[in-house]
């Protein structure tokens, strides 16, 4: 089973190299693939996808159970909702964990 794994690899990161010997080498305005975005991206997903997942199993009990702690509703006009400032940095922490870039570049 691991030498299949290795075998998928080696062909996923050769794959990765093929391309048109004539092309230019890539520039940021041009937007082609350059060769550490090859070598580079692979590295960035296995990063990012635990990252990703690590972000995700903490922020989803967080965000619940600040939605499920409610002032008293007399209170409720002199309180603002405390939950909601958590819950807006848990999204930005999953924004920048789970979101773009997918691929490196050399911008």
């Amino acid at each position: 089973m691991r030498v299949r794994i290795w075998i998928a690899g080696l062909g996923l990161a050769l794959a990765g190299c093929a391309g048109n010997p004539n092309a230019p080498t890539a520039t940021p305005s041009t937007g082609t693939v350059s060769p550490i975005g090859v070598i580079g991206t692979p590295v960035l997903l296995v990063a990012k996808i635990p990252a990703c997942a690590v972000t995700a199993l903490f922020a989803a009990p967080l965000a619940a159970a600040s939605v499920l702690e409610r002032p008293d509703p007399a209170l409720a006009p002199l309180r603002p909702d405390e939950g909601a400032s958590l819950r807006a940095d848990l999204d930005d922490g999953l924004i920048a964990n789970c979101g773009p870039p997918y691929v490196v570049t050399r911008q």
